[in-house]
């Protein structure tokens, strides 16, 4: 006998025929979890039983009556902004290869009541979507349908429409002015999270634009259970650096979180094109640890800033500046005393100079008056 979660046990009841046998996947009871080298094992397996599987069941758990008006608003949503396209664009046009624009659509918002869109904000409020392992499994997977209570639906018209609702000014705001304020925050971030996936199911070419610091600056608005799966949960994605045919660490659920965070950043740091990057995740938790180095970032803490599906170089905390042509920096991961040395870096010429502030007309108590005016301010 095995003891599964009440929403396992509800999806496979509900997956269960009647007059034949099924095959079916369930970590939870195929995977020995209290085994640690059969679940780094397994780790390193999941990307392609998802990805071989006919059928990636995502299971929302009980819907009390949104599913239904939740995925025919879903539903209508995408059919309306494929018949626009169709007509703008031709036929033949996908999401694949979206130009300019390619999420607009005029006036969509105004067709759908508000009471729809309030169930798809119920939708998005479901804990599944802030799981960090089904973003591996919903990308890897061939086809994968979306089960809420007793209705089904296509997760490719949830994640694209998921995405028209990010992308479309109109529909944006009908989705927050119609979620309740005290589920706000987790539709948003649902609804975030699986537009995310959705843009990683796009095609091969635009994926393997990313570095494996990209997705996991990306998937910072995940939870996870188990610090470990914080980095192996994503090892199967594809990027620069991971993916299938690639081993970029090989999961070892016996470390320590610190000996994790080294192994991840020593990898990084030595497979990167810009490894100054990598000084730009840094966060620690509110009392560091004297043992372990500060430029180290901790992958289990929330990062500075979230760096979700909007994510770009140009924005404004950078601790590389952008530098690509300089000298690699010096590392030394040994203990006692690992360092993180780098060249300085030329960045302008001092052509003149001028007398120091004191001697340049400033009066000698200039400072002093700028010293009484910010204790008073504070």
């Amino acid at each position: 006998m095995v003891w599964v979660h009440f929403s396992l046990y509800q999806a496979l009841t509900s997956l269960r025929l009647s007059n034949k046998a099924r095959v079916i996947w369930a970590d939870a009871i195929c995977i020995n979890q209290e085994n640690l080298k059969e679940r780094q094992n397994q780790v390193g397996m999941m990307q392609r039983i998802y990805s071989m599987a006919s059928t990636v069941i995502m299971q929302l758990g009980r819907d009390r009556g949104h599913a239904g008006p939740c995925f025919q608003t879903l539903s209508w949503i995408v059919a309306a902004w494929s018949s626009f396209q169709a007509a703008r664009l031709g036929p033949s046009s996908s999401a694949s290869s979206a130009p300019p624009g390619w999420y607009k659509f005029p006036g969509l918002s105004r067709a759908v009541p508000r009471k729809f869109m309030r169930s798809v904000s119920r939708l998005f409020a479901v804990t599944y979507w802030r799981r960090l392992w089904i973003v591996q499994e919903v990308v890897s997977a061939r086809l994968a349908t979306v089960v809420w209570g007793p209705e089904k639906i296509s997760w490719t018209i949830v994640g694209l429409a998921a995405a028209l609702i990010r992308n479309n000014e109109a529909l944006w705001r009908a989705f927050i002015g119609s979620t309740p304020p005290s589920m706000r925050g987790r539709a948003k971030s649902g609804l975030m999270n699986a537009y995310l996936m959705h843009q990683l199911s796009q095609q091969d070419s635009q994926r393997r634009q990313l570095s494996f610091l990209d997705l996991l600056r990306l998937t910072s608005s995940f939870g996870f259970s188990v610090i470990h799966d914080r980095i192996y949960a994503i090892l199967g994605l594809p990027s620069q650096h991971s993916g299938p045919g690639t081993q970029f660490l090989r999961p070892d659920y016996t470390l320590l979180k610190e000996g994790l965070n080294i192994q991840v950043c020593r990898q990084i740091l030595h497979t990167h094109n810009k490894p100054f990057d990598l000084l730009s995740a840094v966060k620690h938790e509110h009392v560091p640890s004297s043992f372990f180095p500060t430029w180290i970032p901790q992958w289990q803490v929330a990062p500075i800033r979230s760096i979700t599906g909007s994510y770009r170089e140009s924005m404004k905390f950078n601790a590389s500046a952008g530098a690509v042509d300089v000298s690699p920096p010096r590392i030394s991961l040994a203990w006692p005393g690992r360092t993180f040395t780098v060249e300085g870096i030329m960045v302008d010429r001092i052509e003149t100079s001028t007398q120091d502030w004191n001697q340049g007309g400033v009066s000698s108590n200039f400072w002093s008056r700028v010293a009484r005016g910010l204790n008073r301010s504070l």
